[in-house]
C-alpha cells in the first residue's frame, strides 16, 4: 500500500518545514503500515519565501514532490492538482499551516486496512481536541455540518475538515472531472459524493490547533458562500447520479434515521430463521436490509435487477454474495434456500401474470418458506406517493391485493399460512421522534387496522 500525502500551501514559509518534518517522522516511525509513501507539496502561487523552503526540503528527501501552480489561487484547485500528481493507493490531505497533527495518520491507515474507504479526521467527537478555534467560525461550522447531515443523512460530525484519508478508488469512482469546487469546500464535496456512492466511512478523533504564523486563508464571507453553493451542487449531482442509475429517490441511511418499516419487516423474518439457514433476498437493492439481518444469518444471497444497486451492495456488504438477476428468471432451479423473502418488488411489475412467474421462480428455489412484503393498496400514502419513487416506473404500476396474491399462491401449490398488516408509520422517521410515533402507531393499529403501510404474506412450500 503506497501513501500519498497532499499538502496545499500558499504563503506558509514559517510553518511548512515543521509540517513536513512532523509528517516524515510519523511515516518513518510507522513504516510497517505502508510499503512506501510520497509527500506532495502543492505551491499555490505563493509570493513569499515558501518556494525556497520547498526547494530546500526537496533537496533533502526524494519522497517529497512539488507541484507549482502559477494560476489563480484556490485550495480546491491545489487539491485537484495534487490528486493528479499522486501515485498512491491511499490519499491523505493535510493543511500547510500545522493545524492538523499527522500523529493520527497511523490510525487512519489501520482503518483503511480494516476495510474502510473514507476516514474522517473529526474534531467534534469524543477523544478529539480543539485549541483556539474562532467562535464565529465554530458556529458556522456546526450549522453547516448539521445541515449537511440532515440533507445527506450522514452520521459523521465533521464533514468539512480537510484532514481525511481516501482510497484512490473513491476519487476514481467520483470521477476527477466531477470535482467542481475550487475553494475549501472541496473537503465537503469529496466526502458527500463518496457517501452518495456508498463508500464505507468511519470517523477518527483528531486534534486541531489554530495557526501560529501567517494569515488565515479561510474567510467566512467568501468561503461560506462557496460551501453553501457546494451543498446545492452536490444535491443536484446526487439527483442526476440516482436518475442515471435507476433511482428516483436517494437511499436514506439507517444510522441517521429509524427505518421503521424495514425494522418491522426484519423482526417478522427473524421468527423463522434457524441456525444454518440459507436465505435469498429478492430485490435486495443496495443491501441495507441484508445488513439488518446479518446478526441472525451469515448465509444470505441477494439479487437485484439493477447493476448499480448490486455494485453498491457488493461494496457495502463484505463477504456476501450479491448477484445481478431478474426476479422473473432466478438463476436457481433447485430448492437450495431454506427461506426466500422479497420486499416491495411486485408494484414494479405491471402485469399480474408476471407476478405469478416471479412467485413461481421463488417456489422452485425455496425449501421451506416464502415471505413476501408488499405495499398496501388501500393506503393512500403507498398509492399516490411511493409510485413517484419507484426506480423502474413504467407508468402502469399495480399493487396486488390479498385476494390476488392468495389466488396465485393456491395456483402454484403454496400454502398461505399468514397474512398480516405491518407498520402504520412513514417508511423512516427521525430517531428522536420514535417514542411519539410509537403511540401514533398503536392508535392506528387499533382503529384502522387495514390501513397499514405494508402487508406481509407468509407462504409454506408444500
Amino acid at each position: 500500500m503506497k501513501i500519498s500525502c497532499i499538502i496545499p500551501v500558499h504563503n506558509e514559509e514559517k510553518s511548512l518545514e515543521a509540517v513536513v518534518e512532523d509528517l516524515k517522522s510519523v511515516l518513518y516511525e510507522h513504516s510497517e503500515l505502508a510499503d512506501s509513501f510520497e509527500i506532495i507539496i502543492v505551491d499555490d502561487n505563493s509570493n513569499d519565501a515558501t518556494p525556497d523552503v520547498i526547494k530546500n526540503l526537496c533537496s533533502k528527501d526524494s519522497t517529497i514532490l512539488v507541484v507549482k501552480r502559477d494560476a489563480a489561487c484556490g485550495f480546491g484547485k491545489a487539491i485537484k492538482d495534487g490528486i493528479q500528481k499522486s501515485r498512491g493507493d491511499v490519499i491523505i490531505f493535510l493543511m500547510g499551516d500545522r493545524s492538523d497533527d499527522p500523529i493520527f495518520i497511523p490510525e487512519f491507515l489501520k482503518k483503511i486496512k480494516e476495510g474502510f474507504d473514507v476516514i474522517y479526521g473529526s474534531r467534534f467527537i469524543k477523544g478529539a481536541s480543539i485549541n483556539d478555534y474562532p467562535l464565529i467560525k465554530m458556529l458556522c461550522n456546526r450549522l453547516y455540518n448539521n445541515l449537511a447531515r440532515i440533507l445527506f443523512c450522514i452520521r459523521h460530525k465533521d464533514i468539512t475538515n480537510a484532514f481525511k484519508a481516501y482510497k484512490k478508488e473513491v476519487i476514481s469512482a467520483i470521477g476527477f472531472d466531477n470535482l467542481e469546487s475550487d475553494e475549501f469546500d472541496i473537503s465537503a464535496e469529496i466526502a458527500l459524493k463518496a457517501s452518495t456512492l456508498g463508500f464505507k466511512s468511519v470517523e477518527v478523533p483528531v486534534s486541531w490547533r489554530n495557526r501560529s504564523f501567517g494569515e488565515a486563508k479561510f474567510k467566512i464571507n467568501k468561503t461560506g458562500v462557496a460551501y453553501l453553493r457546494c451543498l446545492f451542487k452536490v444535491l443536484a449531482w446526487r439527483r442526476k447520479y440516482n436518475l442515471d442509475n435507476g433511482y428516483k429517490y436517494f437511499p436514506v441511511k439507517y444510522s441517521y434515521v429509524h427505518w421503521h418499516y424495514a425494522k418491522r419487516k426484519s423482526d417478522f423474518i427473524r421468527q423463522f430463521i434457524k441456525p444454518g439457514f440459507k436465505i435469498l433476498d429478492v430485490g435486495c437493492g443496495s443491501g441495507a436490509f441484508i445488513e439488518l439481518l446479518k446478526a441472525n444469518c451469515n448465509n444470505i444471497v441477494g439479487i437485484d435487477m439493477s447493476n448499480n444497486a448490486v455494485m453498491r451492495a457488493d461494496r457495502n456488504l463484505k463477504n456476501k454474495s450479491i448477484i445481478a438477476a431478474d426476479a422473473l428468471a432466478l438463476p436457481f432451479k433447485e430448492k437450495i434456500f431454506d427461506l426466500i423473502y422479497a420486499s416491495n418488488i411486485f408494484h414494479h411489475i405491471a402485469d399480474l401474470s408476471k407476478i405469478e412467474i416471479a412467485i413461481g421462480e421463488m417456489a422452485c428455489a425455496a425449501k421451506d418458506y416464502i415471505i413476501l412484503f408488499e405495499l398496501n393498496p388501500r393506503n393512500i400514502f403507498c398509492r399516490y406517493f411511493l409510485f413517484k419513487m419507484c426506480p423502474f416506473d413504467s407508468g402502469k404500476e399495480h399493487i396486488p391485493g390479498k385476494t390476488q396474491i392468495t389466488d396465485i399462491a393456491n395456483k402454484l401449490g403454496l400454502k398461505m399460512e399468514k397474512i398480516a398488516h405491518i407498520s402504520f408509520l412513514p417508511l423512516f422517521i427521525p430517531r428522536f421522534l420514535c417514542g411519539f410515533f410509537s403511540v401514533i402507531e398503536s392508535i392506528c393499529e387499533k382503529f384502522i387496522p387495514s390501513n397499514s403501510v405494508g402487508i406481509v404474506y407468509l407462504m409454506k412450500v408444500k
